[in-house]
């Protein structure tokens, strides 16, 4: 949440970063300033009647002191307490207005970001490294299923915990098909694929968070650095 005395004195800067966020100010703002102005209004007030009734204070126990009667003055007193209750209510009510409004801005753009209404306006400012170049063009959903279908046809005599038409886990008897990755992260699914494609060449260092994301350990080549995150 913006704090109330930036977004006061930066009024003008923050209307015009919501209209680089394609927001409309008056929406979001409201009445932020006239809200504003009362609520200091009301506090000031305040304030100056609390010296009130602290001079009102002293002239009674000057007056009680000396025998002189002080109704007069504890009238007053009395009266300025009930103002001061007021005022200060009437500042709360007007703060927690405020606070509804402050937390419905959202966060400014930084000067260094472009101004636009999509992706397209974007600017690139620097690359880090070489985009992955394919060497075949990427395998279509239906032919996906063949190969999958052709894979589950070989020997690999894995029996697995089933559940409906799903498979959640499987792994081949066959010695020379121990390493093959199966189920989910087998070489012909989305991760198999970018895994076997990925900067083959070189390590890498991998991020893996799901269920039965280990299976994926089996890609791992000598130099590479895999950090799992296993949902169990």
């Amino acid at each position: 949440m913006l704090d109330l005395n930036f977004v006061r004195d930066n009024l003008p800067l923050v209307e015009e970063k919501l209209r680089q966020r394609g927001m409309d100010p008056s929406a979001v703002l409201k009445d932020f300033r006239e809200l504003d102005t009362k609520r200091r209004q009301a506090i000031t007030e305040a304030e100056t009647s609390k010296a009130q009734r602290n001079q009102a204070t002293d002239e009674i126990g000057k007056l009680k002191k000396s025998g002189q009667d002080a109704s007069a003055a504890m009238a007053r007193a009395k009266d300025l307490r009930e103002k001061i209750s007021a005022l200060e209510k009437r500042a709360s009510d007007f703060d927690t207005q405020l606070r509804d409004i402050l937390v419905g801005i959202p966060n400014l753009p930084h000067a260094s970001v472009p101004v636009g209404k999509s992706a397209d306006d974007n600017v690139e400012v620097r690359r880090w490294g070489t985009p992955a170049q394919l060497q075949d063009a990427p395998t279509h959903p239906p032919e996906f299923q063949r190969r999958n279908t052709l894979l589950a046809r070989q020997p690999f005599q894995h029996p697995g915990l089933s559940r409906g038409h799903r498979n959640y886990h499987s792994r081949a008897r066959l010695p020379e098909k121990r390493r093959i990755p199966t189920a989910y992260y087998g070489r012909t699914s989305g991760v198999g694929e970018a895994l076997l494609r990925h900067h083959a060449d070189r390590p890498r260092h991998v991020g893996l968070v799901g269920l039965g994301v280990g299976t994926l350990a089996a890609y791992g080549q000598t130099g590479d650095r895999y950090r799992m995150y296993e949902i169990n």
